[in-house]
């Protein structure tokens, strides 16, 4: 793909050579550009383009925001999205006239009549509130005048118990009703759309989809940091961060609970919601949201380090696959993987950042896993431009190997003279169909 490809669609200018000016549409992950694969394709793209004196060929472009699924598929092999331009900005209509009935009214006289017509506006607005509120739930915000003192009362501020989550798949939101109709009669809006979208992503059903982990495993992890979160102090940047350690926790108004914001950074991780949609969603600035996340995602790993084992030889020999009978010594199978992030603005972060391989700027990951398919290392994140090799060396990878044990890699990394030297062998094995047939 050259540099000079640019989107093909009336009113797209997307160009690769300015990747600064790139538009970007909500339903695409990472902008790229396609081209039809064969006479169908250009004769369907032809239709859908429908410019005056523009032939499709095999050399044309179309950019990913025209695709509905966000990139080209199978399913979604041709663009049917803003193919006539994208939606302009609406233009500045000219003001209506004035109304010249009540300009011979003195200014005081006329301050009075526009403050009467507002207050009547706002009380239209609080009747119609309350009737809504009165067909939705007539009886439930209503409340005898005298309540018995044993008598449970509800009070949507509070922190969110756990346990109360732990149902089963025959919950409905039926059972929380009572909670969320009591919040709207309080008037706390923002607690209730923090409860309506915490009780949408950790239900039974979602529970898996919105934070990588099945509802009881969610609680059990949540169980064993519960503890220690309490004495969590919010991450400020490097610059200050010596001094907000010197201020205790409890003396700093924590605007969400341990558990929203647990919940919060799941939902993050696993899902890539925006700031700006969390900080809405949570009703908090979303510099709060970034203080959060950056927070417990320092967190998480040195209380979960123990979900990586490093296992010992007898155990992976005990559960060594029959795939791999033939390498008895495997200990580890390493590879790199890396993920495109957004560019620096600091021209030395972006040199350091930028991957030959990918042609963007990325932060690159070595993982290893043992035989079964069990995470065992995961070393932390590397900038894009360093090498395989370099990471192998500087992880600490070496260091926890022993003996004659194996190492399983593609042939991308030249690592041989390392492991030789503490006598470990490296295995790559051939590109072929089928099982794994040699090593070298």
């Amino acid at each position: 793909m050259g540099k000079g490809d640019h989107c093909a669609v009336y009113g797209c200018d997307n160009d690769r050579r300015y990747p600064e000016k790139y538009i970007v549409s909500d339903h695409v992950g990472i902008l790229r550009f396609f081209s039809p694969k064969n006479a169908k394709d250009k004769s369907a793209w032809q239709k859908l383009i429908n410019r005056k004196n523009f032939k499709v060929t095999t050399n044309t472009k179309v950019c990913s925001n025209h695709f509905l699924a966000g990139y080209r598929s199978e399913g979604c092999p041709n663009p049917t999205l803003y193919l006539k331009g994208y939606q302009s900005k609406e233009t500045s209509k000219r003001l209506p006239p004035k109304d010249r009935s009540k300009s011979n009214i003195p200014k005081r006289k006329r301050r009075k009549i526009l403050c009467e017509g507002s207050t009547e506006k706002s009380f239209e607005h609080q009747d119609k509130a309350f009737f809504a509120a009165e067909i939705t739930a007539p009886e439930q915000c209503t409340e005898p005048e005298s309540v018995h003192e044993d008598s449970p009362h509800i009070n949507c501020t509070t922190d969110l118990d756990v346990t109360r989550y732990d149902y089963d798949d025959s919950y409905s939101f039926e059972s929380d009703k009572h909670d969320l109709i009591d919040c709207f009669c309080q008037g706390n809006v923002k607690t209730l759309k923090r409860n309506l979208f915490i009780e949408q992503a950790i239900c039974q059903k979602n529970c898996y989809r919105y934070t990588g982990l099945s509802l009881e495993k969610l609680n059990l992890v949540f169980s064993l940091i519960k503890e220690k979160a309490k004495s969590l102090r919010y991450w400020r940047g490097s610059t200050d961060t010596a001094t907000a350690q010197s201020i205790k926790r409890g003396h700093v108004s924590r605007v969400l609970t341990h558990w929203e914001e647990f919940i919060l950074t799941l939902v993050r991780t696993q899902k890539g919601f925006d700031v700006m949609f969390l900080a809405d969603t949570f009703s908090v600035s979303a510099s709060h949201v970034s203080r959060i996340y950056t927070t417990w995602v320092k967190f998480l790993p040195n209380e979960l380090s123990f979900l990586v084992p490093w296992p010992s030889k007898s155990e992976i020999k005990e559960k060594l696959p029959k795939r791999f009978q033939k390498f008895k010594n495997l200990r580890i199978i390493i590879d790199c993987t890396e993920f495109f992030i957004q560019k620096p603005k600091i021209p030395g972060s972006q040199k350091i950042s930028w991957s030959s391989y990918k042609h963007w700027n990325t932060a690159k990951l070595l993982v290893g896993i043992t035989p079964t398919g069990i995470f065992s290392f995961i070393p932390p994140l590397w900038t894009g431009s360093i090498s395989d090799k370099e990471i192998v060396t500087n992880s600490g990878l070496i260091n926890l190997l022993e003996k004659g044990d194996g190492v399983m890699a593609d042939k991308g990394f030249l690592v041989r003279d390392l492991l030789v030297v503490k006598k470990v062998h490296l295995i790559s094995p051939a590109y072929c169909r089928g099982p794994i047939l040699s090593s070298r």
